[in-house]
């Protein structure tokens, strides 16, 4: 007898997609929120972003930020094609011909093809610089200091003068004279007035224009010289004072008496640099309280040289006249009357 073999086929179905993908998922994933893996998505490119961005270390640049700069660079330069030419000519016209002088490589000539400049231009000049007439030094005559009024005087020195009278020598910008005019120094043509007086008009020929002056005769009271319209004050040398100084000279006579410390205070009332003090007067003395008030009032800003007249050799004593030289920071001369017209 025959077996009989039954066979039970089993045909599988086909699953739903969902379910499929649910048993492929992982298990871990599955189990998590959401939320927390959309939060290491993000912590995860902050981070990235952040490495991106930093600044590199300093002295070094990435290849990106090198070529950034370079094509800034080429950019601006093809933007300004004449800038730094310009700028370069300012520099080689207002640089001293530095390279010029030591045999350097710089050539203004490389610059400036079609305009050279001339690098003399740039040096110093070894020729002084010319002073309006009147002013300043004078001609050039190879003794410093000797300018005007004569041979062997003095003259104008920078923005001073120096003059002289009766070989004591004076320096400033202002000065003043103040001459005995008592009746001791009359006496004619050759009397001791007269020859104080050329003394006088010489040593007026020293001064320019700039310089100012004023001159004072005295005997028991001082005459002072009034020029328009200042008056009685400092005069500027020129040679319109220059005259009226000469008429005022002129038209003075010996006579009277003699006080010697009303004529000193007129004279440094004016506050000038320098005062010519001359008289014949020995007698009568200025007391020490006259000297000392003198000296006061001047406060050493004034020189006040002074001038004996005398006849004969001079006394070997220390008198009035010396002491106020000594005072005043000033010097003392004496003339013998009888050899005063030889002095000029």
């Amino acid at each position: 007898m025959g077996t009989t073999f039954v066979a039970k086929v089993f045909v599988a179905e086909p699953r739903p997609a969902s379910l499929a993908a649910a048993e492929q998922t992982p298990a871990w994933q599955s189990r998590s929120p959401a939320w927390l893996v959309s939060l290491l998505l993000h912590m995860l490119l902050v981070v990235v972003l952040g490495y991106r961005v930093a600044p590199p270390q300093k002295g070094t640049a990435t290849p990106q930020q090198t070529q950034l700069l370079a094509s800034l660079e080429t950019a601006q330069q093809d933007s300004q094609p004449f800038a730094d030419a310009a700028e370069d000519a300012t520099e080689v016209a207002s640089a001293p011909a530095m390279g010029l002088a030591s045999g350097g490589p710089a050539s203004v000539q490389d610059v400036f093809d079609e305009a050279p400049l001339d690098a003399s231009s740039a040096l110093p000049s070894s020729e002084p610089a010319s002073l309006p007439a009147g002013e300043g030094l004078g001609a050039a005559s190879g003794t410093a200091g000797m300018t005007q009024g004569g041979s062997g005087r003095p003259g104008n020195v920078g923005g001073m003068a120096r003059t002289s009278v009766y070989g004591v020598v004076g320096e400033g910008q202002t000065f003043v004279y103040v001459f005995d005019r008592s009746g001791s120094m009359g006496g004619g043509g050759d009397s001791p007035l007269a020859a104080a007086k050329a003394q006088l008009l010489a040593s007026l020929e020293d001064l320019g224009p700039t310089h100012r002056f004023q001159i004072i005769f005295y005997n028991q009271d001082p005459t002072i010289m009034k020029i328009p319209p200042g008056g009685a004050s400092l005069a500027f040398a020129n040679e319109q004072n220059k005259l009226i100084a000469r008429q005022f000279v002129a038209s003075i006579t010996a006579t009277g008496g003699t006080e010697h410390e009303a004529a000193l205070t007129l004279a440094l009332k004016l506050r000038p640099d320098v005062v010519f003090f001359l008289t014949d007067a020995d007698e009568p003395a200025m007391t020490p309280v006259q000297l000392a008030r003198i000296a006061r009032l001047n406060g050493g800003r004034t020189s006040i040289h002074t001038i004996e007249f005398g006849v004969g050799p001079p006394a070997r004593r220390h008198n009035f006249l010396r002491q106020l030289a000594q005072d005043n920071a000033g010097q003392y001369v004496y003339v013998d009357v009888t050899r005063a017209n030889a002095v000029r």
